[in-house]
């Protein structure tokens, strides 16, 4: 990650997506009760991403990204539905 923000030549935006890279790391925890196949999925789309950036292909690396963030965040909804209820108030 530091890699590529350290090539994009904009130490403000390298700076920011740092700092939004640390926010999540609470997400980030959360994604590991999805499973095996999870995992899978993201070094798929990290090896996209890294691809169409060695081929200098902005637009692609951009579509990858873009999906990347979109399928985690629909891998933690899920999870977050699936999430059995709390009771509101302890039993007495």
């Amino acid at each position: 990650h530091r890699t590529l923000l350290a090539g994009c030549g904009n130490r403000r935006l390298a700076d920011l997506a740092t700092s939004l890279r640390a926010s999540a790391s609470l997400y980030r925890r959360w994604s590991r009760f999805a499973g095996r196949s999870y995992l899978g999925d993201v070094v798929d789309e990290h090896r996209a991403v890294l691809e169409a950036v060695l081929a200098r292909d902005p637009d692609a690396a951009a579509e990858h990204l873009t999906g990347h963030i979109q399928h985690n965040t629909d891998v933690l909804l899920a999870l977050y539905e699936s999430a059995p209820d709390e009771p509101d108030e302890p039993d007495p």
